[in-house]
């Protein structure tokens, strides 16, 4: 399953795969990531989470990226459906990205962006 989903992943537009995560690294991320930042806890909670960077090629959100209710601002899950209708996609903070750009040694360029997806 995961050579299928690396394959199906590499052929989305200004998308990079990178790496799978294991229990101790999404531990690790639902520790430090913000808790209204809804679409990181809900991409951990999935069995299968991985690390992509986007670029600009990629497209545009399908679904706002924030909202505010009355528990304030949040950030909700994503669909990814050029992977599989059941997947989310998420931005994580900066100190998730950091952790995620140490942790994983991932070589980025300046105008990619790390993501989560879960499935």
């Amino acid at each position: 399953m995961k050579d299928i989903l690396i394959k199906k992943v590499s052929k989305v537009k200004g998308i990079r795969f990178h790496n799978f995560l294991n229990n101790n690294q999404k531990a690790a991320i639902a520790h430090m990531e913000e808790k209204h930042n809804q679409a990181v806890h809900e991409c951990l909670k999935k069995p299968c989470v991985f690390v992509i960077t986007h670029d600009d090629h990629f497209r545009k959100p399908l679904a706002p990226l924030i909202l505010n209710n009355n528990q304030g601002v949040i950030f909700p899950p994503q669909k990814f459906p050029e992977l599989h209708p059941k997947a989310t996609c998420s931005s994580p903070s900066k100190k998730v990205h950091e952790f995620l750009v140490r942790e994983l040694k991932l070589y980025i360029d300046e105008n990619e962006a790390t993501m989560l997806v879960g499935l």
